[in-house]
C-alpha cells in the first residue's frame, strides 16, 4: 500500500466531510429544531462508528490493531463516562460553561488525532519511499554488477 493511493484518498476524503459537518455545526445559526436534527444524526454517526471499532477490535487479525481499536474504544467510554458525570453534576449555572471547555476539549483532542495521523502517514511514506530507493540500488547492483 502506497501513501496517495485511493485508501488514503478514501480516508481524507471521509475526514474532510466529519471536519466541514464540525464546521458548519459550529458556525450556522441553527434553530432548536435543527440543532436536535443535526444532534441525533451524529449520535447515529457515532454509534456506528462505536460499532465498527467493536467489531474490527474482535475481527482483525492483527493483534495491534485489536489493541489500538480497544484503546480507542476504552478512551470514547471513559470521556462519555466523565463528560455525563461532570455535566450532570453540574446542572446549574455553570453546565453552559462546562459543556463548553468539554467542547473545546473534544476539538483540542481531535486536532492531537489529525496530528498523530499525519505523522503516521509521512512515517509510512518515509518508509514506502526508503523501500523503493533500497529497490532501485538494488536493481543497479545487479544490472552493472556493482557489490
Amino acid at each position: 500500500m502506497e501513501p496517495g493511493t485511493e485508501f488514503f484518498t478514501a480516508k481524507l476524503t471521509e475526514l474532510k466531510e466529519v471536519y466541514e459537518t464540525l464546521i458548519n455545526s459550529m458556525t450556522l445559526p441553527h434553530e432548536r429544531n435543527e440543532l436536535q436534527r443535526l444532534y441525533n444524526d451524529m449520535v447515529v454517526l457515532a454509534e456506528e462508528d462505536e460499532n465498527k471499532l467493536k467489531q474490527f477490535s474482535d475481527n482483525s487479525k492483527l493483534p495491534f490493531l485489536s489493541k489500538l481499536n480497544q484503546m480507542q474504544l476504552d478512551y470514547y467510554y471513559s470521556m462519555k463516562t466523565v463528560a455525563n458525570k461532570e455535566l450532570s453534576n453540574n446542572m446549574g449555572e455553570n453546565k453552559e460553561e462546562m459543556s463548553a471547555l468539554f467542547s473545546e476539549y473534544m476539538i483540542d483532542a481531535a486536532m492531537y488525532s489529525v496530528k498523530q495521523a499525519i505523522l503516521s502517514f509521512l512515517n509510512t511514506a518515509f518508509i514506502v519511499s526508503e523501500d523503493k530507493e533500497k529497490t532501485i540500488n538494488r536493481n543497479k547492483e545487479v544490472k552493472y554488477g556493482i557489490g
